[in-house]
């Protein structure tokens, strides 16, 4: 089950900075896409900045963008999206910040897992491409989105774990999602 409800974010000069999702409520995995809103007139305040996304999961984006000397005719970045996969359940508090702004922290409530996912033993698990994982029951074509970490799935395998197919998490595989988590954005 999916749910769109989304929660009032109160407008306010200190809300500079909103956050927002496509899904607030799901069964594992649940991919969602946040975006986080910028409103200031202030553009040279945030020309270049650093981003971060705390996904509440214990997984998290941070790039910190090369760009050139700041110029009042250059088009400031006030929109930010991102897609994540929540593969367990619980409820996970989210949030993005942009320099020294944070947003307002937003919850996604995970009640189940698809029993696409579910597993007895590794041979019961598939990749589906796109970085997706999934039992071989599994039917539905996975969302897809272009990105340097797509390479680093060929490092791990698709396996069950605690009853999820999920990829396991080695050394090499997690130093390859952060070594590409951290590269910089393009300008």
């Amino acid at each position: 089950w999916l749910c769109v409800e989304e929660p009032i974010i109160p407008e306010s000069p200190e809300n500079k900075l909103k956050l927002t999702a496509n899904l607030y409520k799901g069964d594992a995995p649940l991919s969602v896409e946040f975006t986080a809103e910028l409103n200031t007139n202030n553009e040279e305040e945030f020309y270049c900045p650093d981003v971060n996304w705390d996904f509440g999961d214990g997984e998290g984006y941070a790039a910190m963008p090369s760009c050139i000397q700041y110029d009042p005719s250059i088009e400031i970045q006030k929109s930010f999206t991102i897609r994540h996969t929540y593969m367990k359940t619980g409820t996970y508090t989210v949030y993005f910040k942009l320099k020294n702004l944070e947003s307002n922290k937003i919850n996604i409530n995970i009640k189940g897992i698809s029993e696409d996912f579910l597993c007895n033993k590794d041979n019961d698990c598939q990749s589906l491409g796109c970085g997706y994982c999934a039992s071989k029951k599994a039917t539905a074509v996975p969302y897809c989105l272009a990105s340097p970490k797509l390479n680093c799935y060929e490092l791990t395998t698709c396996s069950c774990i605690e009853g999820i197919c999920q990829w396991k998490k080695t050394d090499e595989f997690n130093g390859c999602i952060e070594e590409k988590s951290m590269q910089p954005l393009p300008v």
